[in-house]
């Protein structure tokens, strides 16, 4: 079902064929996999986030890894230039 949905918000949202019934290893459905799996420290970068944001500057703390907002920018302005 993650593949299914993910080639439907590609296709719908960004224009894109993803392929992820396919190819199960396809780059967008491997970074939105990789950006919703659990981990720790993604909770306690969450957490401060919410509720301590002066905590969270000092310590730099990210939910996201910075291949995946780099992936997920180019995809969005690749999408935007083509439109």
């Amino acid at each position: 079902m993650s593949r299914y949905n993910t080639d439907v918000i590609t296709s719908v949202a960004f224009g894109i064929e993803s392929n992820s019934l396919q190819n199960p290893d396809a780059e967008f459905n491997k970074y939105t996999r990789k950006s919703v799996e659990y981990t720790t420290l993604k909770s306690f970068a969450t957490l401060a986030i919410s509720f301590a944001p002066t905590l969270q500057s000092v310590l730099r703390l990210k939910i996201l890894e910075d291949d995946i907002l780099t992936f997920m920018r180019k995809s969005v302005w690749s999408t935007v230039q083509y439109r």
